[in-house]
């Protein structure tokens, strides 16, 4: 056997195969083999049928087996002296198949490339200039009590306001019985149906609440799902009765000191402090990524290489699964799941994910190679300092930090965040940084560049 390796694109190699009609003959004695544990010959039991009958029997019959151990365990044998080395498995394409004379075929396989970064000192960058929006700080108080509300009962003068409207919460006095006879399954004397989502047991509940005053009845007829609320109703249909016992709405509590002890915070200043510090913290990370992203976009231009789509493949898998997880899905989420949320079709959405894959797989290869380069290096405090800060609000004593510090993955993981960041900073302070366009903590904060509570 003859082969010889050639690189066909820059993350793409090729091994071109040249077989004698000794190992094609080989590959045909175990494809042979192999049929004989399934061919069955009359006289004969399977796999008991000698192997000079099943060649007579089978012929050239076999010879797509014959091939496929061949190209196969051809491959597989020089596997350790390939260079570059694999990184996917092979995609075999043949050219010749004569059997006096062997099989001629190409294997071609991704590998990882050799990345030179040389030309990474003195980047160009701008960095936008922060300009502060005191007044944000008010919107964003007043959003936070948006969405914390207080209940209040409907007990206005105007009694056609004191109505079961959208949004509102009601108290009920609930029966369900079922239908055939009216017996009572459940009785529920303050049953709470919060209108602002759809109530699982009773879809229909809320269209029947709407526009009821307290001390009203309604009915109606269903059949129930499998219900862990009421049990005795599952999968049955029943009658359901409830009175409305009180009517509440939802309004913004009084944004007060009280109202900043509800967040952890001794007064109503010490909020606004805490919220304004978010938001220059949040602003500066931004800038500072931005700011990254144009370093490392000049890097990559004035060092250009490429990716294998097998590692980019591998990278979006990674996410698509960590997604899931974050969702609570048991499946991992499609592209066409992903589609419906992002407006955009599952090309789109998987062009956009490989984008951001490979801007990120780029990113963290620059970075390690500034770590080798400039010879980056962490301490064993700064280790020590980072998993305090990382785990320490999970532990209860030193002894628990002191046992995280003995765990080889999370001392390693530390490790490359630390001198990333450190590459970072390295990154900031030997490139050309000029100040750019101005732009409000409000613009991002509507632009959603800076999330807050």
């Amino acid at each position: 056997m003859e082969f010889s390796v050639k690189k066909i694109e820059p993350t793409v190699a090729e091994v071109h195969f040249k077989t004698t009609k000794e190992e094609l003959n080989e590959a045909f004695e175990k494809a042979y083999k192999k049929a004989a544990q399934r061919v069955k010959i009359p006289g004969f039991r399977v796999g008991k049928t000698p192997i000079e009958i099943i060649k007579k029997h089978l012929g050239d019959s076999v010879i797509e087996d014959a091939l496929e151990i061949l190209l196969i365990d051809t491959y597989n044998s020089i596997l350790e002296k390939l260079d570059p080395k694999p990184i996917s498995l092979p995609l075999f394409n043949i050219k010749e198949v004569d059997k006096e004379k062997g099989v001629e075929f190409t294997a071609e396989y991704e590998y990882f490339p050799e990345i030179e970064i040389s030309k990474y000192k003195k980047m160009k960058a701008k960095s936008l200039e922060i300009e502060e929006d005191l007044s944000l700080i008010e919107e964003v108080l007043k959003s936070i009590a948006e969405k914390n509300p207080i209940l209040l009962p409907k007990e206005f003068e105007d009694e056609s306001k004191n109505v079961v409207e959208e949004n509102d919460v009601v108290l009920l006095d609930l029966f369900i019985y079922r239908e055939k006879d009216l017996k009572e399954l459940h009785h529920i004397e303050e049953y709470n149906v919060d209108l602002s989502y759809p109530d699982p047991n009773f879809p229909e509940l809320k269209n029947r609440l709407m526009g009821k005053k307290v001390g009203e009845e309604v009915e109606f007829e269903t059949k129930m799902g499998n219900s862990r609320d009421f049990p005795k109703a599952s999968n049955k249909n029943v009658k359901v009765k409830a009175k409305i016992l009180e009517i509440r709405y939802k309004a913004p509590p009084e944004i007060n000191d009280e109202f900043a002890k509800l967040f952890q915070y001794e007064s109503l200043e010490d909020f606004k402090r805490a919220i304004q510090e978010t938001i220059q913290k949040q602003a500066n990370t931004y800038v500072e990524n931005e700011v990254i992203k144009q370093i490392v976009q000049e890097i990559i231009e004035k060092n250009p290489f490429d990716l294998p789509n097998v590692v980019i493949n591998q990278e979006v898998k990674a996410r698509l699964e960590d997604l899931s997880k974050r969702l609570g899905l048991t499946n991992t989420i499609s592209f066409e799941q992903l589609s419906m949320f992002y407006r955009k079709s599952p090309e789109e959405v998987e062009k956009d994910f490989k984008e951001q894959a490979t801007r990120d797989l780029k990113t963290q290869i620059i970075l390690d190679k500034i770590i080798e380069l400039e010879k980056i290096d962490v301490s064993s405090d700064e280790i020590s300092e980072e998993i305090k800060n990382t785990y320490g609000r999970y532990v209860t004593n030193e002894e628990q930090l002191k046992e995280l510090e003995k765990n080889e993955n999370i001392v390693n993981n530390i490790k490359v965040y630390l001198k990333r960041e450190k590459a970072i900073k390295w990154l900031m302070e030997n490139s050309e940084i000029r100040k750019g366009d101005k732009i409000s903590t409000r613009k991002l904060y509507e632009e959603g560049k800076i999330k807050l509570f």
